[in-house]
C-alpha cells in the first residue's frame, strides 16, 4: 500500500508517467529518475507516494489491463455462454500477456508478493470504473482479486451455477488453468517475440483441452 496518502494529483501523475513509459520500455529498464524527471518532482517524492519503484511499476501495470477489459466486453456481448466466455477470456489474456510478460506476470501471480498483490486496489482507487452493467462489474471483481485462482473461481462458480459443470470442475479448472499459464509465461520472460507467440499458441491450445475434458461442449473458435 501506498504509505503517503496525500497528494493524489502527484500519485496519478506518477502513475500515468510510468504506465506511459512501460508502453515503450520493459519493467526492468525504467528507472525512479526518470518518472521523476517526466513529473518534474525529485525521486524522493516517488518514495513518498509509494513503497518503491516495483509497487509504483505495479500499480501502472494495472492500466495495460484496459485492452483486456474492452476484449473482455466485446466477448461477452457476443451473446456466448459463460464457458465460451471463460474460454475466450483465457485467449485475450494469452495474447496480452505473452507479449508483455514482464508487465502480466508479476501482476497476475502477485499472491506471493503484497507489492503486486496490492497493485488493482490502490490502481483503482486512483482511477475508479465509472457506472458498469452487471458483467462489467464481475470483470472489475475479476481483476481486483488479489489471486488468480478466486478470479478463475469466480466465473466457474457461476457456469456451475447454471448446469454447465459441476462445482468440482470449477475447482479443477480454477486451479490447474492458472498453473498452465503461469508455467508458461515463466518461461518466456527472455525469449524472442516469435518464441513467445509459439508458446502463446501452445499455451492456448493446453487450456483449451483442459476445459474440453470437463466441457465437451466448448466452443471450436
Amino acid at each position: 500500500m501506498a504509505v503517503y496518502s496525500n497528494g493524489t494529483k502527484t500519485k496519478k501523475q506518477l502513475v500515468s508517467a510510468t504506465l506511459a513509459a512501460l508502453k515503450d520500455t520493459w519493467a526492468l529498464e525504467i528507472k525512479v529518475r526518470d518518472i521523476a524527471r517526466a513529473c518534474d518532482v525529485s525521486p524522493a517524492t516517488v518514495y513518498r507516494h509509494f513503497d518503491s519503484m516495483d509497487h509504483l511499476i505495479a500499480v501502472a501495470s494495472v492500466g495495460f489491463v484496459e485492452e483486456f477489459s474492452k476484449s473482455f466486453r466485446a466477448l461477452i456481448n457476443e451473446g456466448k455462454n459463460i464457458m465460451d466466455i471463460y474460454m475466450g477470456t483465457w485467449t485475450f489474456f494469452n495474447k496480452y500477456a505473452f507479449k508483455r510478460p514482464d508487465v502480466y506476470y508479476p501482476l497476475f501471480w502477485g499472491e506471493s508478493n503484497n507489492v503486486f498483490g496490492s497493485a488493482p486496489h490502490d490502481y483503482y482507487e486512483l482511477f475508479p470504473v465509472p457506472d458498469s452493467d452487471d458483467w462489467e462489474d464481475k470483470l472489475n471483481t475479476y481483476l481486483a482479486s488479489s489471486n488468480l485462482l478466486e478470479r478463475g473461481y469466480g466465473v466457474l462458480h457461476m457456469a456451475a451455477s447454471q448446469g454447465l459443470i459441476t462445482e468440482a470442475d470449477a475447482h479443477f479448472l480454477s486451479k490447474t488453468n492458472p498453473l498452465i499459464a503461469q508455467g508458461y509465461l515463466a518461461s518466456v520472460a527472455h525469449k524472442s517475440e516469435e518464441e513467445r507467440i509459439e508458446r502463446e499458441k501452445e499455451c492456448d491450445a493446453l487450456i483449451r483441452e483442459n476445459i474440453k475434458r470437463v466441457y465437451p461442449d466448448l466452443s471450436s473458435e
